[in-house]
């Protein structure tokens, strides 16, 4: 009796073996599963910055537009707009947030972050030697920024021997014989591009029976 006890004992301990065994065997054999074992990652926090419009964003003194860490972290954040532009607001994850130009933003989750500009009444000016150009009175200045739509009077003044041409957007406007000034009245409600030039005008004396003709 004893010894077929003990034999049967013998069976269930080799049987149990044979059971850890194998499935010893299958998790070698299959792997264990992703991330068994190892320390759990940090959670990112990712904050992007855009730009809609004409201008660009300073991010902590930097032009970098992609940031991440482990931590709650915070963005020292610039507009700088871009000539004939002005900076109209931030969006932060699609909604408006603050319209300071100058915006310390508190990142806790994933954001994003829009800097937005909007086109602004604006005269881009180029004047040619041969003249001056003044504007309402004042010598012109390659850019003149406006706070709203305005009209403004255009003087073009040639030098002795040089005529006046000004074109608004690529359309020339009407011209005056040689050195004569041009005024011109020009409606500004966007982005305008004033060209003017002076070519060189020159005259010579023909005799005729009739008496003398000046000829251009």
């Amino acid at each position: 009796m004893g010894g077929g006890r003990g034999a049967a004992r013998w069976r269930a301990l080799l049987a149990a073996l044979a059971i850890a065994l194998a499935a010893a065997l299958w998790l070698a054999l299959k792997g264990f599963p992703p991330g068994a074992g190892e320390a759990a990652k940090p959670i990112q926090i990712l904050a992007s910055i855009e730009v809609e419009g004409r201008g660009s964003v300073l991010a902590n003194g930097t032009s970098k537009l992609l940031w991440n860490s482990t931590r709650p972290f915070t963005l020292l954040l610039e507009a700088k707009p871009e000539g004939c532009w002005r900076f109209r607001g931030w969006l932060v994850n699609g909604s408006f947030f603050s319209d300071n130009a100058s915006l310390a933003l508190p990142v806790r989750g994933n954001t994003t972050v829009k800097a937005v500009f909007a086109a602004k009444p604006c005269v881009l000016f180029t004047v040619s030697k041969g003249g001056a150009l003044l504007v309402n009175g004042s010598p012109a200045p390659p850019i003149l920024e406006l706070e709203e739509p305005s009209t403004l009077v255009l003087e073009a003044r040639p030098e002795k021997g040089y005529t006046p041409r000004i074109a608004v957007n690529g359309t020339p406007a009407r011209g005056l014989d040689a050195w004569l000034p041009l005024e011109l009245a020009v409606r500004v409600g966007g982005v305008t591009s004033v060209a003017v030039e002076f070519p060189e005008t020159y005259y010579w004396i023909r005799i005729n029976p009739n008496g003398v003709e000046a000829l251009v």
